[in-house]
């Protein structure tokens, strides 16, 4: 097989319409998709367009109308939310009563309580198989290989929502400046110009590296 080919193999093959700057991408497409987990980059849940009768279309039942719906019509296009195998659902505990604070040395004080935890139906929480509870995105930095891994599911993530990029080039990217000691620590900061760089390959443009200077990551040239 020609290097060509083993190129061309390596490019995620997708009918993009350019509408994001490469520099944009991760942030966009990733960073700020709520069904994406921000820790981990594990979907969660499916999105679904169904039609659903225009009295339901109001948000009772959660839907999220995604067209308005004219006069007379029926039915109204709306977004749902398919949960799936990366993540659970649970409610917090009711509590009843006040809860005094054990490392105060005044023997009254009382822990604040949050409202919703005195709610007989309080929000449900979304736990991520990564340890992730509602959407976040904290973690210490990444060995080198769970970045790749990190990267991977980011590149999955990519394509199923049908940006061109390059497989290869972002995952050896990330791979590479893994190992350089002024880098390790910038996780997403990599992460967002390695999407970058991909996405800039895809194009046919020239793909940008990166430097630290002055402590800040910034891009070459």
């Amino acid at each position: 097989m020609s290097s060509t080919q083993q190129y061309h193999e390596s490019v995620a093959q997708a009918t993009e319409s350019y509408e994001h700057n490469p520099g944009e991408v991760f942030e966009e497409e990733i960073e700020h998709d709520h069904t994406i987990c921000n820790r981990c980059f594990r979907a969660q849940f499916r999105l679904e367009t169904v039609a659903i009768p225009v009295r339901y279309a109001e948000g009772e039942y959660g839907y999220d109308p995604v067209e308005e719906a004219d006069v007379g019509q029926e039915t109204v296009l709306c977004q749902t939310q398919e949960q799936t195998a990366n993540v659970e659902t649970c409610h917090p505990p009711r509590i009843e009563g006040p809860i005094y604070d054990r490392s105060s040395d005044d023997p009254i004080a009382k822990v604040e309580i949050p409202l919703e935890w005195k709610r007989a139906n309080p929000p449900e929480k979304i736990y991520c198989r990564c340890g992730a509870i509602d959407q976040d995105g904290s973690r210490p930095p990444l060995a080198k290989q769970e970045a790749v891994e990190h990267a991977i599911r980011i590149s999955n993530r990519l394509e199923e929502a049908d940006i061109a990029h390059d497989r290869r080039l972002l995952k050896e990217q990330v791979y590479r400046w893994k190992g350089e000691p002024e880098l390790a620590s910038k996780d997403d900061t990599l992460f967002e110009h390695a999407v970058r760089m991909a996405v800039e390959s895809a194009r046919g443009q020239t793909p940008i590296g990166i430097r630290v200077e002055g402590g800040e990551v910034v891009r070459n040239g």
